[in-house]
């Protein structure tokens, strides 16, 4: 940064200029804040979250571990609602990001489990396996019942055979019932 010299009255041999902790506080601070409790919108970076809503951020969750997410809600993000190399997802909503719902990595951990869960709305698909750990998807709402259009929404093993599948048991008939917040 160039910036000018500026006096200084008092008799402190190392002074600076205002305009440099200006420009420090400024390039750190969030371009974002809540609204409600005024804290800045931050990446959560996590491997659980618990009885928590993520929502409204570039990617909602990324992890470089499994990422348990428990009676939660990861929605309206701008691209995936979670980035990891494996999940456990249980009664938790995963709903209208701007990406996939979840993504997982390469170098899978395993295990995956998605169960009792709302996965719709998600704008490039639900799942998408990019490893080789399969995933058990048990009793989810998926928008549908129809087996057709829920694998329409999953990327796996159906479109590339290397990674692992998504394995569907019992899909849901209608949305379940919002965790407890």
């Amino acid at each position: 940064w160039r910036m000018s010299t500026q006096p200084y009255p008092g008799s402190h041999y190392a002074t600076f200029p205002t305009e440099l902790p200006r420009r420090l506080i400024a390039s750190m601070c969030p371009a974002e804040v809540c609204a409600t409790c005024g804290l800045p919108r931050r990446r959560i970076v996590a491997s659980q979250v618990w009885r928590s809503r993520v929502r409204n951020n570039g990617i909602g969750i990324s992890s470089q571990y499994t990422v348990h997410l428990i009676e939660s809600e990861v929605s309206n993000n701008r691209g995936e609602g979670i980035v990891a190399k494996s999940v456990q997802v249980e009664r938790s909503i995963v709903s209208g990001n701007g990406a996939a719902g979840i993504e997982l990595k390469r170098y899978n951990r395993g295990p995956n489990t998605i169960k009792q869960s709302d996965l719709t709305s998600n704008a490039r698909a639900a799942v998408i396996v990019g490893n080789d750990a399969d995933v058990i998807a048990t009793d989810n709402w998926w928008g549908t019942t129809d087996p057709n259009d829920v694998a329409s929404m999953v990327w796996d093993y159906h479109d590339d055979p290397r990674v692992g599948k998504v394995v569907l048991s019992g899909l849901r008939s209608a949305a379940p019932p919002p965790p407890g917040l």
